[in-house]
């Protein structure tokens, strides 16, 4: 008798995206089963959808999850037939991903990267953001998968390159073969490569540099800070200032101005003046996209 080595898999972002379509590219050609539910637009219901049809395999963002946790839908769902969880397409706080272990101890939880445009490569998950391995992807005797620094700038390198967009724009494809990602990174005294976020998201404080997603993995390490999301403001005379949406937990004692305080003291030890958010707004939940990641708010 044969055995069954497929896995139930719960694919949640669009097929417009890479992100997507990877997923189920991956699943049909290791003959794995994809779950379509139609409630899948909420947290209840992905909790719902992953018991019912004891679903193993949930590729989801860090937003997403998040979610989950907040909404506390391990408590009202049987969700003990997960397996893997790979994530991607944006930072994971690294709380986040040590309060997600705790809830879900019998989970592998997988950093994924890549961009349409190249394709994937081996990562994993480190303090302060994302690390490409120093391991090249080897096939054939020849390297698939290169990449380099450039001016804080992560260039890849792939046979899976894109030969350009529908558009015609360049982009950031070079006539080498090297393709400009926009995600800033920084290299390690161990030949890896930490990736720290996209450079169009990045706050310029008069000059200081910010990146949104160092300053919320420390603020969501505050216990009563559910979710948050950093973003720039305009300033007549900095040019942009560091703002953040908050959703606290319980009553806001004292209002906006005692919750700036209280995320000034606890955040000021790890963070540098400029990077402590100038502005401070208390919502009720963070608008994410239609693929379940972090809106950033345009400029």
């Amino acid at each position: 008798m044969a055995l069954d080595t497929s896995r139930r898999i719960l694919p949640l972002m669009r097929f417009d995206h890479i992100g997507g379509l990877d997923v189920v590219w991956r699943a049909l050609a290791a003959g794995h089963v994809l779950v379509a539910s139609p409630d899948v637009l909420s947290a209840e219901g992905i909790a719902s959808a992953i018991a019912r049809f004891r679903v193993e395999v949930l590729p989801a963002t860090p937003s997403l999850l998040n979610l989950l946790l907040v909404s506390e839908v391990a408590r009202r769902h049987d969700l003990s037939s997960l397996r893997v969880v790979p994530y991607g397409a944006e930072p994971m706080p690294a709380g986040v991903l040590a309060r997600l272990r705790e809830s879900l101890p019998g989970v592998e939880f997988v950093q994924r990267f890549g961009t349409s445009e190249t394709g994937g490569g081996p990562v994993e998950s480190v303090e302060g953001g994302m690390r490409l391995r120093r391991d090249r992807v080897v096939r054939g005797g020849q390297e698939t998968f290169e990449w380099k620094v450039v001016d804080g700038d992560l260039w890849i390198r792939s046979p899976a390159r894109a030969l350009g967009y529908l558009s015609g724009e360049s982009g950031g494809f070079e006539a080498d073969g090297w393709f400009r990602t926009g995600d800033l990174a920084e290299c390690l005294a161990d030949g890896g490569v930490r990736v720290l976020g996209r450079k169009q998201d990045l706050i310029n404080m008069g000059g200081e540099k910010v990146i949104p997603g160092q300053v919320e993995a420390v603020l969501l390490e505050h216990p009563r800070v559910v979710d948050c999301r950093v973003f720039p403001l305009a300033n007549a005379l900095l040019g942009q200032v560091v703002a953040v949406e908050v959703v606290w937990l319980g009553e806001a004692a004292g209002g906006v101005l005692a919750v700036k305080r209280e995320l000034h003291r606890y955040a000021s030890t790890r963070l540098a003046p400029h990077q402590l958010p100038v502005v401070v707004r208390l919502v009720e939940g963070i608008e994410g996209t239609q693929n379940f990641k972090k809106a950033r708010p345009k400029v």
